[in-house]
């Protein structure tokens, strides 16, 4: 869906960090744009912590990569990695691809 004001977007659930990049501004104009028209603004955390369980499973068990999580979750591959540092996950050596 296609948003034409940050607020609607936020609204439904996009991120500061999409609304940012969607609409070229700081993520602290989005911030201030939103509060200033009464939006109460979400928790800095981005996982839940059952949503925390699953991206520990999917990152451990799945062995999926940091993006292809974020990707899943909506939100960058830094939010998942200090999540897992957080939880005291042990980082897997990167692989580059050739």
């Amino acid at each position: 869906m296609i948003y034409r004001h940050p607020q609607s977007a936020y609204v439904a659930g996009a991120s500061m960090l999409e609304l940012k990049r969607r609409f070229d501004v700081h993520e602290q104009t989005v911030r201030r744009q939103l509060i200033r028209r009464g939006v109460a603004i979400r928790p800095k955390n981005a996982f839940t912590d059952e949503q925390e369980r699953e991206v520990v499973r999917l990152y451990v068990d799945r062995q999926q990569t940091l993006a292809e999580i974020a990707l899943l979750f909506k939100v960058s591959a830094g939010a998942v990695r200090k999540m897992l540092i957080r939880r005291g996950v042990e980082r897997r050596p990167q692989v580059r691809p050739r």
